[in-house]
């Protein structure tokens, strides 16, 4: 079991940490071997967010997001962003959570149109140091479900792309129903699967298969709140 201390939120999101991904089809389909090329490939923003939102487009729904909505409104008004108006579009967000020698960047990922947010799943990648021990590893899944929590997303499920040296790896993780009522409640448990090799668990999961059949480790971690 992992514990956390208690994140502090965000209470506005930073201008110059929101970033518009240019030049990327989020609507076209993705292949079988498109996604396996990705999967077997070196992690990059743009392959990421193509292959995340084709993984979750099946299920996703509007939402707002007041704070991040008016900083897009600004930077199409000042001319800074030219969108597709008729076409999904993506951006990330640099976190502030990083740690010198562990964590270089934590990055969300979001999906708009010029109406509202859409989406299913929180969308989150990070950079981690090639030799860092398996609790610091961790403990860095762990910030990420709690900056999810705590950002008051509308999703209780989360994708993690880990970005190594000359590797990435893929974090699926969900936060578990609550057992006593909310306004008692201050911390919540997160089941973490961390996948060493994402083309096996995309190979897998494309072709109607089960998690328990992909090699994986398991957790269940506990974050302040």
């Amino acid at each position: 079991m992992c514990f956390v201390k208690t994140l502090q939120q965000e209470v506005h999101s930073d201008p110059n940490r929101v970033n518009l991904l240019r030049g990327i089809e989020l609507c076209n389909s993705l292949s079988f071997e498109e996604i396996m090329d990705i999967t077997n490939s070196p992690y990059s923003n743009e392959d990421w967010s193509k292959l995340s939102y084709f993984v979750s487009k099946r299920s996703i729904r509007p939402y707002s997001n007041d704070d991040l909505g008016r900083v897009i409104e600004r930077k199409i008004a000042n001319g800074d962003w030219l969108i597709e108006e008729t076409s999904v579009n993506c951006l990330f967000y640099e976190t502030s959570l990083r740690m010198p020698t562990v964590c270089d960047w934590t990055r969300q990922f979001l999906f708009f149109t010029p109406d509202d947010f859409v989406g299913s799943i929180g969308i989150y990648a990070l950079n981690l140091s090639t030799d860092i021990s398996e609790h610091m590893a961790l403990k860095q899944i762990a910030n990420v479900a709690q900056y999810q929590i705590v950002s008051n997303s509308p999703f209780n499920r989360f994708m993690v792309a880990i970005q190594k040296e000359n590797h990435w790896e893929f974090v699926y993780g969900e936060i578990l129903p609550m057992i006593t009522p909310k306004n008692y409640t201050k911390s919540r448990r997160v089941k973490i699967s961390l996948f060493k090799e994402p083309s096996k668990f995309f190979h897998e999961l494309l072709r109607g298969g089960m998690e328990k059949n992909i090699p994986h480790d398991e957790y269940v971690i506990s974050v302040r709140i």
